[in-house]
Order: C-alpha cells, then structure tokens, then sequence
C-alpha cells in the first residue's frame, strides 16, 4: 500500500506576527490523510524560531529546524529534503505569509488520485491590510492569472508547488544553487519531460503581500535580476526560458476576460504596465552589468 503521507515544508524569516496562525491552516486541514510538516527557520532574528518550537510541543506532526539565514533556495531545499527523507509520498511548499485553505490537502489529492497528474499549481488569493496604489495592483496582477482555468500554458510562470513526490525526483528538483527563479524550473522541466501539471482550481492558498511599493518592488527585482546568470547558465536552456516567459510574453495577459478587466480597470492597468516596464529597464540593466 502506498504511504498516503503529504510533507508540508514551510520556510520561514522574521514572521512572528502571523506564523501560529498561518501554521494553524496547515496542522487543521480537513483531512484524513496523515500530514507531517517541516518547517526551517532561516536564522530569525525575531522570536518566530522560538514560538514555533512552542507550537511543536503541541504537535507531533510539526518538526522545526532552526537554521542559519542563507539564499531562499538552499532554505527551501532543506525543508522539501526532510520530507523527501522521510518517505512522504506528496510534498507541498509553501511560503510562511500563507494560509491555506481548509480543503486545500483533500481536494488536491482527489485531482491526484483522479487522473495521473505530475504536480499541481495552487492559485493564490491574495490580500494585504495595507491600500496604497500599489498593493492594489500587485493584487490585481494576481486575479489576471487565477482566473485562466485548470489548464496551463506552455509558457506559464507559474510554479508548481503539491507534487507527487517520485515526479518532483524526475525533474531535478530545486537547484539551490539558483537564486533567481529558481521555483518555477522544475515545473518547466517536468512538463518538457512529457508530466502533467494542472491548476487546482478548487481550493486555494491565501497569500499576505504586505506592503507592496514600486520602490520595494525594484529592490527585490533588481536583486533577482542581478543573480539571473546563475539560472541561466546552469539550467538547460535557460536563456531562452526566461525570454519566453517574461513579462509581456506570458498569453494570459491577452485573454478576453482579462482585457475586459483592463478596461474595467484602466488606472490599475497602468500601474501594472508601469511595474512592468520599470522592472525590464531593470533586467536589461543587470544583464549588461553581469557581462
């Protein structure tokens, strides 16, 4: 019989204000399927470390590494590992500013056991306590790619993040070694080896943006952008991967439904082109300064 196991890896830095409860929706999850989640703390200088090694004595299920900070991507490939290691047949990774809804582990894995699926997408609603200009566009941004359906796009930059456990295997997983972009490789790799990726469209993950500014934006951009090389150059096509999913390229963003959202919302729409533009000057930038 198989082990039905899901590990829920989960990294953390600074998050003491939400992280009990943002954990709470993984531990509460409506389902009979055992669940083990891992979470690494990226060396916290708050008392996040701290509260979730509370939270553990309460839990069995809940296992806390306390972590020296490092890039994301090393993090992330700590946590997926320890469930890896601990023969869990389905890993989910998520981010510690989300919370997942109450179905999310039952309805993902009846999509799994319905058909023969590589990995799923799970959509994500987000939401800020924050109403400046430019969290309403980051948010909008978001509705433009939740509302496409079940099926995704061949140049989709959507990252995968429930997969079947041998599946994740097959593509090679996370290079930790790659700090930009990185979490969205073994989705392209998977698909380009013939797997199937979907949306789970029934449930979803609620994601805190936070305080969202074109001044923020572009710091964190410009950094990712200042380390693309390393992707590039060590994933297999990886130049041309990046060009055919970058900003204007992607076709949701020319669907019907989502130009009657433009028009809707003009001003937002704006926004976002600006983000846009703003953020390729960037790319451009950082690509001739790494040569």
């Amino acid at each position: 019989m198989h082990n039905q196991t899901v590990g829920i890896c989960v990294t953390t830095f600074n998050n003491e204000k939400i992280i009990v409860e943002n954990i709470l929706t993984i531990l509460k999850q409506d389902t009979t399927t055992p669940l083990k989640v891992f979470i690494v703390d990226d060396g916290s200088t708050d008392r996040t470390g701290e509260l979730l090694t509370e939270l553990a004595k309460d839990w069995s299920n809940l296992h806390v590494v306390l972590a020296e900070h490092r890039e994301r991507g090393v993090t992330r490939s700590h946590a997926i590992n320890l469930a890896i290691d601990d023969k869990c047949e389905y890993i989910l990774f998520i981010d510690s500013d989300m919370k997942l809804e109450s179905n999310l582990v039952s309805e993902c894995l009846k999509m799994f056991n319905s058909e023969k699926l590589s990995a799923l997408i799970i959509p994500e609603s987000p939401y800020s306590e924050h109403k400046n200009f430019m969290t309403k566009v980051k948010i909008f941004e978001r509705s433009l790619i939740n509302d496409v359906g079940e099926e995704i796009e061949k140049n989709s930059i959507e990252g995968a993040r429930f997969w079947k456990t041998s599946e994740y295997l097959r593509s090679g997983g996370l290079n930790s070694q790659q700090i930009a972009f990185e979490e969205t490789q073994p989705t392209i790799r998977i698909l380009e080896k013939g797997g199937v990726i979907k949306r789970a469209v029934k449930t979803k993950l609620y994601h805190d943006e936070g305080l969202v500014t074109l001044k923020n934006i572009i710091e964190k951009k410009n950094y990712y952008f200042s380390k693309m090389k390393t992707t590039t150059e060590t994933e297999k096509g990886g130049l041309m991967k990046a060009i055919q999913r970058w900003y204007f390229f992607r076709p949701y963003l020319y669907s019907k439904q989502n130009i009657i959202k433009y028009l809707m919302n003009p001003v937002k729409f704006a926004g976002l082109m600006t983000m846009y533009v703003a953020l390729t000057l960037i790319a451009v930038r950082a690509s001739v300064l790494s040569k």
